[in-house]
């Protein structure tokens, strides 16, 4: 398959921030205006944004960028980071409710993977938050948000006791560009009805994620990780955006070495 510069530039960037060995140095050639609005179409699409930023800023090469290319770049990096703490102070405040409830709860994807395998955190941008509960806890865990002001995106598929649901997103209407996505379970469960996510093997292999400003919440194991983050990007994602396999490579960098993150 012939690709197109563009698409080779978004490779070379990516070869770069994972420290692909033998990942050749500087960048390969850009002739074309049109070009860059192609290549920065591409990284908002994946999500790489912030990731392409680093990478141009770690070899001394935002000067060099066309100037419109580059403002976006660090447009796209103040965006991202600001849409981090936003969610993160949400989570916060939304885990103290949920302690308080006596509600244990996962954090999936999002702020678990970007605290974790991302160094700074704004690298990984994500627009939700993904909570993971028991599915004993659903009434409970929907009582509360829903008292903080939480409604269905879809109010007609909402079955908070029907097993086949797995996952109910939720928006809230007194907070615009907030979200939860509140899971039990994943679609491996359609395949052979044995629980992947809501078995007590989960909840005994979860360890402590901090955020760097004091507060704390439980991720998933990597083990358990790398598998959960295969099957979304697969049946939910149909392997895109990009962002996601960068996540599945830090993971793996982190179990085998050398790797990227703040787990290094």
């Amino acid at each position: 398959m012939t690709l197109t510069p563009e698409r080779r530039f978004l490779i070379r960037i990516l070869r770069s921030f994972l420290r692909v060995p033998g990942a050749e140095a500087g960048l390969p050639d850009f002739p074309s205006a049109a070009g860059w609005d192609r290549l920065l179409a591409l990284l908002r699409f994946h999500r790489l944004i912030p990731v392409a930023c680093r990478v141009f800023s770690k070899e001394g090469l935002l000067a060099s960028l066309p100037p419109s290319f580059a403002g976006a770049l660090k447009e796209g990096n103040r965006e991202s980071s600001a849409r981090s703490l936003f969610l993160e102070a949400h989570l916060q405040s939304l885990g103290e409710a949920f302690h308080r409830r006596n509600i244990p709860f996962i954090v999936l994807k999002g702020p678990a993977i970007a605290h974790e395998y991302y160094d700074p955190p704004y690298l990984r941008p994500y627009g939700d938050l993904d909570i993971l509960i028991r599915f004993d806890d659903f009434d409970r865990a929907g009582k509360l948000l829903g008292d903080r002001g939480f409604v269905p995106e879809d109010p007609t598929k909402v079955r908070f006791i029907d097993p086949a649901v797995k996952a109910v997103p939720l928006m809230n209407a007194l907070i615009p560009g907030l979200s939860v996505d509140l899971q039990w379970e994943t679609v491996t469960l359609y395949w052979g009805r044995k629980p992947f996510l809501s078995g007590e093997d989960t909840w005994r292999r979860v360890h402590e994620i901090g955020n760097g400003g004091g507060a704390s919440f439980l991720g998933l194991d990597p083990t358990l990780l790398l598998p959960y983050q295969c099957v979304h990007l697969m049946s939910h994602h149909h392997f895109s955006p990009l962002i996601s396999l960068v996540d599945i490579g830090l993971i793996v960098q982190e179990k085998n070495g050398p790797c990227t993150g703040r787990r290094c």
